[in-house]
């Protein structure tokens, strides 16, 4: 019989918190660096805090649509679902901060 990878749900919860605040991050580069994005929204005209603060704002889009998804209220999930989806939903931010501290 093989174990698990992980010994609790919080500890799955965690590292999968971790890998959506991830795909988060690197979808908002993506788009970022995306040579037509950036035609659109005249880069060359804006200065590096302005494109910084462009760049936290894509990844706190995605974040958040992550998180609205787990709310949404067309889920057919079980109760015990619906509670690991909030309480994974509570993890995304503090994941994604724990990144740009590591």
């Amino acid at each position: 019989m093989d174990k698990t990878q992980f010994e609790s749900l919080d500890q799955m919860a965690d590292a999968t918190a971790a890998a959506f605040s991830q795909a988060a991050a690197s979808t908002a580069f993506q788009l970022f660096k995306d040579e037509r994005f950036r035609k659109l929204a005249d880069f060359n005209r804006l200065s590096q805090t302005e494109q910084d603060r462009i760049f936290n704002e894509l990844v706190v889009a995605n974040l958040v649509l992550i998180m609205l998804m787990f709310e949404a209220p067309d889920l057919r999930l079980a109760d015990e679902s619906r509670d690991y989806l909030a309480g994974l939903k509570k993890r995304i931010p503090h994941a994604y901060v724990k990144t740009l501290r590591d």
